[in-house]
């Protein structure tokens, strides 16, 4: 099976200064891909560029929150402007934690499902515009997870903002 070129594409990746986002951006900059990163943690995220920059990638840098509700927008002009678009968005920022439903307060729901699930399927809408305006084609990537269909003790409101997030994955593929 041949492996598609990824050689010069865009990557937009949120959630990117640790973890899956980190790894995931080390990895495209070492197949040639081009970076726009987004994270909370600035000297986090810059240590994650210049990883990408030893590998030749070109890296343009977000540092805001997600909930921001000028952060896609503003990750998606760096795209434009710098880097010439967006080939895929990569929708990863998101958090848990390990909580009886009952101890868990009406504004940590809230910021969950705005982090989780508003935030990375507002990324994907305003690609899917610019994309379909610009009859280009992309991909969206939502960093789901396996607790959306098998959810554990005290995260059901991770495992439910996740399932949210996969039934909107699942709609768009």
């Amino acid at each position: 099976m041949m492996k598609r070129s990824l050689e010069g594409k865009v990557i937009v990746i949120t959630g990117a200064s640790s973890g899956i986002g980190a790894a995931t951006a080390i990895a495209c900059a070492q197949r040639g891909m081009h970076l726009v990163l987004g994270a909370r943690r600035a000297d986090r995220l810059e240590e994650v560029a210049e990883l990408a920059r030893n590998h030749g990638a070109r890296v343009e840098l977000l540092v805001g929150d997600v909930c921001d509700p000028t952060n896609a927008e503003s990750l998606l002009d760096l795209a434009d402007e710098r880097l010439g678009g967006s080939d895929v968005v990569f929708a990863n920022a998101g958090y848990s934690f390990e909580r009886p439903l009952t101890t868990t307060s009406d504004e940590e729901l809230r910021r969950m499902f705005e982090v989780n699930f508003f935030a990375s399927v507002e990324l994907a809408r305003l690609s899917a515009l610019r994309w379909t305006r610009a009859s280009h084609a992309g991909h969206i990537i939502l960093c789901s997870s396996c607790v959306s269909k098998f959810p554990l003790p005290y995260q059901g409101i991770y495992a439910a903002t996740k399932a949210a997030q996969a039934m909107v994955a699942r709609s768009l593929r």
